[in-house]
């Protein structure tokens, strides 16, 4: 069995910035089922993978993101099944999400396997400060319209679907989230002393992903993976090339 012994992660080529709403995370390629649901089941294994990242550690609202995703190869349903726990934090605003997955096999198809995936699930998010607040520039945010008190919090459905094909050391994937692009709203709503109007609305956007990959085997103790991953929400695309082995 091949050996996977160092990240090389050669970050080749970026353009433009990082999508809003779902957390990026650079590993993108040890972490399939998370962008893309017909990926469950393909490594034919129960296989688990968790993924974190925390920046600027004991700051109130300082970034922190994180992904658990399970799945496996299930015989009587032709495919896999698969699990998506997702959170993300960033100043006022903390997202949970909770996605099922499953993907149907189809194989031998140009001798490789074909997977038809669809996820379900909820998206929770919650928009105010948090922590002491001392991060806040101001003492009297309560009364600034532009900055959202600590109301919203709400849950909505959410599904995904996605394309997985795979044959012998290639590998790509179309994919898409949050396909209902739901809008979560809390109405209009007086806080503070004197009462200020906060209309808390947060629109979803649907999120859409390509990614593809080669195992090119050196023959002895080492493999060559390039891969590459399209990101986008339909307003900001990012396009990342890695090389890991």
């Amino acid at each position: 069995m091949k050996k996977t012994l160092t990240t090389i992660a050669l970050a080749l080529g970026v353009m433009s910035g990082f999508a809003q709403q779902d957390p990026q995370f650079s590993q993108y390629m040890y972490n399939k089922m998370f962008m893309n649901p017909a990926y469950a089941g393909m490594r034919q294994a129960l296989c688990g993978t968790l993924i974190a990242r925390q920046q600027w550690s004991g700051f109130d609202g300082a970034p922190q993101s994180g992904v658990l995703s399970i799945d496996g190869y299930v015989p009587p349903l032709r495919g896999g099944l698969g699990l998506n726990v997702m959170y993300d934090k960033l100043g006022f605003e903390q997202t949970m999400a909770y996605r099922l997955a499953y993907s149907f096999h189809i194989n031998d198809v140009g001798g490789g396997t074909l997977g038809i995936g669809i996820e379900a699930g909820a998206v929770s998010k919650r928009i105010g400060p948090t922590g002491t607040n001392q991060w806040i520039a101001t003492t009297n945010w309560q009364n600034d319209v532009a900055i959202p008190p600590p109301v919203m919090a709400k849950t909505t459905f959410d599904i995904g679907f996605g394309l997985w094909y795979q044959r012998q050391n290639l590998w790509i994937g179309l994919s898409s989230t949050h396909l209902p692009a739901n809008t979560i709203d809390d109405g209009t709503i007086p806080y503070g002393t004197p009462p200020v109007t906060h209309n808390l609305v947060y629109n979803m956007a649907r999120h859409y992903f390509i990614t593809g990959g080669y195992n090119w085997e050196t023959g002895g103790a080492w493999s060559i993976r390039p891969s590459f991953l399209v990101k986008s929400d339909a307003t900001v695309t990012t396009f990342d090339v890695k090389s890991y082995s």
